[in-house]
């Protein structure tokens, strides 16, 4: 956290100090405390601060007129000093304490000591009693300033109750008084000063009554505009919660019944009482399901009515691919397409976009199709490795370009694995120090509770991540959508092996293709065999450029001889294990699943991850281009490149 700069301390004659406290004393008299005025200040300090001025500057002038013109005696010229000196240094504690930002005189009323309130009081009967010790002194040669000394508390005092600007002018008065009737000694009547002094409470008494009526006015309007103020909150209130309603019954599907070997879960947590994350789910078979998510820009009803237009979007475009083509189900790609050309121009003219994510999940042909527009990575535990690998596409959010154009991916399943769709709300939640939830804690979650039912796993991951943000809360809306792949036939063909970081590896890797797709037609063996070729190549030379820059130039092929003995090339093939061992930091595993309707092929090594910049990773492929594509990682710098082909149709 970056470190608070100090304040610079002011003293109280400076005009910063003098500028923080200086209202209008006629606006404090008749309106009282202005609400705009510094925050650190209460009305109490507000009262003080004034009051202490006053009385140095009358202390001050009357050491200045006894010392240069010798008026009063020295001793009252002395202690006026002394009362100088004592403000003064109140006044330097004063203006001190508002410059750290600390609040002044701030405990309620009803835990202050009695008769705290009276410290106003102080100040002005010390200078009433030393101008009283003063007319004593100097009999009827001194200066009659008590109706000044009454109206300076009347001013100075902003409490609208008046009480202690009044008791503050009543010692002054009763002197006043006193003094013009010719009650001290040496003294003579002066009744012009008496009716002064009459004038001058007369004229306070006036200004506290104003200020008592405008302050009765002000309490009036305030609470009309509070009652207004919680009507209006009310009525949003009502509004957002019937706008909840409607986002949770448009733009919420509930899972349903499940289909034959797929579960599923999904929940939603808004930041706000609306938002504008969405999901649905398409049921096209008792083995089919296709699920939608979605989070739009921004919060609330703006971002819910973006979202519920897109999900309608959806809709009416799967509606008629179906009726042009009713013999099949719309292709994912082709659908995405079709939602993209009917709302990107509206999204361009609305400065909006959405992310999203459109997935079809076939659990008889262990197989997810999907595609990716600028949304979240999804996680995939992965049962037969026990890994779970964060796999995102290589499209743009939708709304960005008229364009843009959106690719499809496929992903293999097996018998156990776990899906989980989120938005960022679940992996970008901070703590209290800043730190985000992370990806890597989701991964972990899954990991560690790949057993549990889809509904118990996302209970898990939202408590979670509560308590992870347990002080601030989710600060953007969380999303989760979980599904089980647990059918009743058995999974895929599977087979394995690992090859080292060696150009004469490549060889033995295309003999074990060859042997794995022996079966299948000729043009498909050739289009996997280019295919594998150029990723393992690519990963190969990579491995080989990394752990060769400390070896002699000399050495033959490139290679260290170290490197060269860590990793024999073949490990015993394992098509029917539950779970397969852990790929050696040295080696890259080739694994090749085989279905009905297609084959895949999955690279695993360790290192840096293939340029996935999105839209041009179908460059790598050159010659033959596989059917689908997607690439996935996981903790400890482990990385995949998964390829998808489809059998040829058979006529």
């Amino acid at each position: 956290m970056p470190r608070r700069r100090s304040k610079k301390w002011q003293p109280w004659w400076s005009r910063q100090t003098i500028r923080m406290v200086r209202p209008s004393f006629w606006r404090i008299c008749c309106e009282g405390p202005n609400e705009r005025m510094e925050p650190t200040m209460t009305a109490k300090a507000r009262a003080f601060f004034p009051t202490l001025i006053l009385v140095a500057l009358w202390s001050f002038f009357r050491c200045a007129f006894g010392l240069i013109f010798s008026y009063g005696k020295p001793e009252a010229t002395l202690l006026f000093f002394v009362l100088f000196v004592i403000v003064a240094v109140a006044l330097g504690v004063f203006s001190r304490t508002l410059s750290t930002g600390k609040k002044i005189l701030e405990t309620p009323a009803t835990q202050r000591p009695l008769g705290s309130d009276g410290v106003v009081l102080i100040p002005w009967g010390v200078l009433s009693l030393l101008f009283f010790y003063d007319a004593l002194t100097l009999g009827a040669s001194s200066a009659p300033l008590w109706p000044l000394l009454i109206v300076c508390p009347l001013l100075a005092d902003p409490d609208l109750n008046g009480a202690v600007s009044l008791f503050s002018a009543a010692l002054p008065a009763a002197f006043g008084i006193l003094d013009s009737v010719g009650a001290f000694p040496g003294s003579v009547p002066r009744y012009g000063e008496l009716s002064a002094l009459f004038v001058a409470l007369g004229a306070g008494v006036i200004v506290r009554f104003q200020g008592r009526q405008r302050q009765r006015v002000q309490m009036e309007l305030k609470k009309l505009q509070e009652e207004r103020e919680r009507s209006l909150v009310n009525v949003r209130d009502a509004e957002v919660e019937i706008a909840a309603r409607i986002q949770r019954a448009l733009l919420i599907d509930p899972p349903g019944d499940t289909s034959k070997g797929l579960r599923l879960e999904a929940i939603t947590v808004a930041s706000n009482a609306v938002d504008g994350d969405f999901y649905g789910f398409v049921p096209f078979s008792p083995y089919q399901i296709d699920i939608l998510i979605g989070d739009v820009m921004g919060k609330g009803v703006p971002a819910a009515l973006v979202g519920a237009a897109l999900k309608s979007a959806f809709l009416r475009s799967t509606l008629r691919l179906i009726v042009t083509n009713p013999q099949a189900l719309p292709v994912v790609g082709d659908l995405i397409a079709a939602v993209h050309e009917s709302v990107v121009r509206e999204l361009m003219d609305l400065d909006s976009f959405a992310t999203l994510r459109y997935a079809r999940i076939d659990s008889r042909e262990f197989r997810m199709d999907f595609v990716d527009c600028g949304h979240t990575a999804f996680l995939h535990y992965d049962a037969p490795q026990g890994v779970c690998w964060s796999i995102k596409g290589s499209n743009l959010p939708m709304g960005l370009s008229e364009e843009a154009t959106y690719v499809a991916h496929s992903v293999p399943l097996s018998m156990g694995d776990r899906l989980l769709f989120y938005s960022d709300g679940v992996s970008e939640a901070p703590n209290e120090t800043g730190e985000l939830f992370g990806q890597e804690r989701l991964a972990s979650i899954i990991r560690s509770n790949a057993t549990l039912e889809p509904k118990e796993l996302i209970r898990r991951i939202i408590n979670t991540a509560m308590y992870f943000a347990s002080s601030g809360g989710f600060r953007d809306d969380v999303t989760c959508v979980a599904v089980s792949i647990d059918p009743e036939g058995g999974s895929p063909r599977r087979s394995y092996r690992d090859f080292s970081y060696e150009e004469g590896s490549l060889r033995g890797l295309l003999t074990f293709l060859d042997q794995v797709f022996a079966s299948q037609p000729p043009s498909l063996r050739l289009r996997i065999s280019k295919a594998v070729d150029v990723v393992a190549r690519i990963i190969v030379n990579r491995a080989i450029n990394s752990d060769t820059k400390d070896c002699d130039e000399s050495t033959s092929q490139g290679l260290c001889e170290d490197e060269r003995s860590v990793v024999e090339e073949l490990l015993e093939e394992a098509e029917e294990e539950d779970r397969i061992g852990e790929l050696h930091i040295s080696a890259y595993r080739v694994e090749c699943v085989t279905a009905e309707h297609w084959s895949a092929v999955r690279i695993l090594y360790h290192g840096p991850g293939l340029f996935s910049k999105r839209g041009h990773m179908a460059r790598l492929f050159n010659v033959e281009i596989p059917d689908s594509w997607y690439l996935g990682e996981s903790e400890g710098d482990l990385h995949l490149v998964g390829l998808i082909f489809d059998h040829p149709q058979i006529s």
